[in-house]
C-alpha cells in the first residue's frame, strides 16, 4: 500500500501531496475532496495511479481557470500560460477542452467583443483588428465571423466621426500633404483605400475648409525667393511641397 505522508497548501486552490513511495505532485482541492485524500490514508497501486493520472490535468484546469478569472482570454493565451507552467501538451489540451466546454474559453465571443469595442471606441479598421486578433492566436474563420457586422457602411461612419474631429481646427500644412497625412492616418489604422477615398470624396468641402496652407506657403515662398530662379521653377518647387494650384497661382513675378 502507498500512504499519504503530507499535504502542503500552495498558492490558490493547489496542494502538493507527498507519498510514502517518495513520489510527490501537485493536486487540486477538488481532486483531494473527490479522492477523499488525507494524511495517513493508504492507497492501492491502482488507486495511486488513478490519482496521479488525473492530477496534472486537474491542476492545469484549475490554473487555467485562475488565469481566466483576471480577464477574458483566448484559447491560445491560456495554452501559452499553461506551457510556462510545464504541463505536458496532452494535459494542456485536455484542460483547454474542458474549459471551453464549460464556457470559460470562447474565441468567437472574445473576437466579437474586441470587434464591438474597436468599432465603437477607436478608429481601428478591419485590417488592424485582424492583426490584433491574430496576435492573440485566433484563427482566420473565427476572425471573419466576428467581423461580419463591421461592414463598409459602419467603417465609413467610424472614419467620418474621427475626420470631423481632425478638421475641427485649422490644418496648417500644404494642401496635398494635409490630405495625404489624413489618409495615412486611416490607412495605418487598417481601413481599405477605397473606403477612405469614399469618405474623403463625400466630405471634400469640409476637409478643404479646414486646410489653411497660407502660413507654411508664405514661409516656404520666402525661403525659395532668396534664390535666383524663374517663376516656373519656383512654382514647380512649391508643387513638389504639396501646395495647391490655387495658392501657387497667387505668386507674382
Amino acid at each position: 500500500m502507498i500512504k499519504v505522508i503530507d499535504i502542503i497548501k500552495r498558492k490558490g486552490r493547489i496542494y502538493t501531496i507527498e507519498f510514502s513511495n517518495k513520489v510527490s505532485f501537485d493536486i487540486s482541492e477538488t481532486s483531494l475532496s473527490h479522492h477523499h485524500l488525507f494524511r495517513g490514508k493508504e492507497l492501492s497501486t491502482d488507486e495511486f495511479n488513478a490519482v496521479k493520472k488525473g492530477a496534472q490535468t486537474d491542476v492545469a484546469y484549475v490554473k487555467g481557470l485562475a488565469y481566466l478569472s483576471k480577464q477574458m482570454r483566448t484559447k491560445d493565451e491560456v495554452r501559452t500560460h499553461l506551457k510556462k507552467q510545464m504541463f505536458t501538451p496532452v494535459r494542456i489540451e485536455t484542460a483547454l477542452e474542458l474549459l471551453a466546454k464549460e464556457g470559460h474559453i470562447d474565441d468567437i465571443r472574445y473576437a466579437t467583443m474586441v470587434v464591438e469595442d474597436k468599432m465603437h471606441y477607436s478608429i481601428h479598421g478591419p485590417k488592424k483588428i485582424i492583426r490584433y486578433l491574430q496576435q492573440k492566436g485566433i484563427d482566420k474563420p473565427t476572425i471573419q465571423k466576428a467581423l461580419i457586422h463591421y461592414d463598409e457602411s459602419l467603417q465609413i461612419i467610424t472614419i467620418t466621426k474621427d475626420l470631423e474631429k481632425q478638421t475641427t481646427y485649422p490644418i496648417n500644412k500644404p494642401f496635398y500633404k494635409a490630405i495625404q497625412s489624413l489618409k495615412q492616418r486611416y490607412f495605418r489604422n487598417g481601413f481599405a483605400s477605397h473606403v477612405i477615398d469614399q469618405v474623403f470624396q463625400d466630405h471634400h468641402d469640409m476637409i478643404e475648409q479646414a486646410i489653411d496652407e497660407t502660413t507654411p506657403f508664405e514661409r516656404d515662398l520666402k525661403a525659395l525667393q532668396t534664390k535666383e530662379q524663374s517663376l516656373y521653377v519656383l512654382q514647380q518647387k512649391l508643387r513638389k511641397k504639396g501646395y495647391s494650384s490655387a495658392i501657387i497661382s497667387t505668386i507674382k513675378q
